[in-house]
């Protein structure tokens, strides 16, 4: 099973699922950064509330290894909507997939996504 990553610099965070973080560095160094990233870095397991975003325990229990795409819910101008989505589905505001596991794409099947 893998973990998930935060890699941060002065500009931002990319995550990424790996085993080990020297094999996360290696991937975003290479997918994001093209292996010509010039700002220091640091990269660090991602704990807490995170790891319950809908999509991260199901990448993680297909081994997926690489840099995730997320889908975030917005509000559809109704608090009928995010009970809907919040409560009633038990949803969280991201949902984490890649294309190269497809049917993760697939965890909300909500309307409104």
């Amino acid at each position: 099973m893998t973990n998930l990553f935060r890699f941060v610099t002065k500009y931002g965070a990319t995550y990424c699922f790996a085993h080990d973080a020297k094999e996360a560095e290696n991937i975003i160094l290479k997918e994001k950064y093209e292996n010509r990233l010039m700002y220091s870095h640091t990269i660090e397991e991602v704990s807490g509330e995170m790891l319950k975003e809908d999509g991260v325990e199901f990448l993680r229990e297909k081994d997926f290894v690489g840099i995730p795409q997320q889908k975030v819910f917005m509000l559809a101008g109704s608090v009928m909507h995010s009970t809907e989505h919040y409560f009633n589905k038990k949803r969280s505001s991201t949902l984490w997939w890649s294309e190269k596991i497809p049917e993760s794409e697939n965890l909300w099947s909500a309307e409104f996504v």
